[in-house]
């Protein structure tokens, strides 16, 4: 995005994302709903509004509030009422609707997400992610995978079974 785009990040945090970009570059609106801020789903700016959209949501579903106290210090993920990974999808979903409604055509969407699993079934959100983007006439233009540092994984398949 060039310097001075009108970028709202609607899921601001405590800012990580932003850590190595240089503050006044962007006409930045950093809001996040644990801080009072709008819901991600419901933005109060204008149709077309916006030159871009940063969206890193709460992705860790809290189920039933079983969730180490490190990650919710750090995320603040007990605030978002995502109890599972269809509520995190639908909060996706919904507020990538909201991203369509607000930004202007041919503007870009930065959205993080995690692949996760639930009751011992893999979901492979990035992709749900995408298809909802694609839904509502984004494109895919880059896919960026972070793998925790001493961390090792392996991407594997195997065929379901399933006709």
């Amino acid at each position: 995005l060039p310097d001075g785009s009108r970028i709202a990040d609607v899921t601001y945090g405590r800012g990580g994302f932003w850590r190595s970009i240089e503050s006044g570059r962007f006409d930045l609106i950093a809001t996040d709903m644990a801080d009072g801020g709008p819901d991600a789903r419901a933005l109060p700016y204008s149709v077309e509004s916006l030159d871009g959209i940063v969206l890193d949501p709460p992705y860790i579903p809290t189920h039933d509030g079983d969730l180490k106290a490190s990650i919710d210090g750090v995320y603040r993920v007990k605030f978002s009422g995502l109890r599972s990974v269809a509520d995190v999808l639908r909060f996706y979903r919904d507020a990538l609707g909201e991203a369509q409604r607000v930004l202007r055509p041919g503007v870009v969407a930065f959205v993080k997400c995690q692949d996760t699993t639930e009751n011992h079934h893999r979901y492979w959100v990035h992709d749900h992610v995408l298809g909802y983007a694609e839904g509502l006439d984004f494109e895919g233009v880059d896919l960026l995978v972070l793998i925790q540092r001493g961390a090792q994984r392996s991407g594997t398949a195997r065929r379901s079974g399933r006709d």
